[in-house]
């Protein structure tokens, strides 16, 4: 049990391997542990966010009841202190990356120490990070909004047969009144004429009828496509009063770098 103390002293992230050490060795361990003072499995997420609107995740284990102090030292801040606890065990924190200021912190290679204290015991370890600022994205703005289109705002009216019963009514008007004017005599030149024109108003009629029909405004398409425009014009506004604001946001990127030694 005083070697392990000893190992872990001086290499606190050391374990042993459960499916080559014995039970008793294991458990030789794991109580040796318990009797020294040690932060081991300092973890440093790697991750991306927007400043003020995410956090780093540290982990590390502590191995007795202490004091723990977890602070962030370098650049050009010096040193600031991100948590102060009594913990015992596996401990979590959500660090936000920001200045008291409320600032994000400065772009550059930080250190993030945790510092356990019992008594006249103590024990630190730490893990060497970098921040990187970057552009915020913005939106693209809007030409059309999700599942709406724009509508015809013209529509072709279906054929209408009224042209050719009108040419029937009136060639059967000019008939009646050439016939009439004639006497009723079917072999004058008036009947024939009248016969002329008649079929000429039917075949005039019946052109008409199969002609396509010119447009018309379609007014219930016209309104739909102008509330539609009014949206994405409302959307566009908003979304160029988000982009003033990401322009003037910072994206954060912080990434563990490789520890060199352990802990003292």
């Amino acid at each position: 049990m005083d070697a392990f103390k000893q190992v872990v002293l001086i290499e606190p992230e050391r374990d042993l391997d459960p499916n080559r050490t014995s039970p008793k060795a294991l458990s030789a361990f794991q109580v040796a542990l318990t009797q020294i003072l040690v932060v081991r499995q300092l973890r440093v997420d790697s991750v991306n966010f927007i400043g003020g609107e995410g956090a780093v995740g540290i982990r590390y284990t502590v191995t007795q009841p202490s004091r723990v102090v977890t602070r962030v030292t370098g650049g050009t801040m010096g040193s600031m202190r991100i948590d102060s606890t009594v913990a015992n065990g596996q401990v979590n924190l959500r660090w936000p990356a920001r200045m008291p200021s409320g600032d994000p912190v400065p772009a550059g290679n930080y250190n993030v120490v945790v510092e356990a204290t019992v008594g006249q015991n103590s024990f630190s370890t730490s893990q060497p990070i970098r921040i990187t600022h970057g552009v915020v994205d913005t939106v693209a703005h809007l030409t059309s909004l999700p599942g709406y289109t724009y509508l015809p705002e013209t529509e072709v009216p279906p054929k209408s047969w009224r042209p050719m019963g009108l040419a029937l009514v009136y060639s059967g008007i000019a008939l009646a009144g050439t016939s009439a004017l004639s006497q009723g005599d079917l072999g004058s030149a008036s009947m024939r004429e009248g016969g002329v024109i008649g079929g000429g108003i039917v075949l005039a009629g019946f052109i008409m009828t199969l002609k396509k029909p010119a447009p018309q405004p379609a007014r219930g398409n016209i309104l739909y496509n102008s509330l539609l425009r009014e949206q994405i014009a409302r959307r566009n506004t908003e979304i160029a009063q988000e982009n003033t604001r990401r322009r003037q946001q910072v994206a954060l990127s912080v990434v563990p770098l490789p520890r060199t030694g352990g802990g003292r």
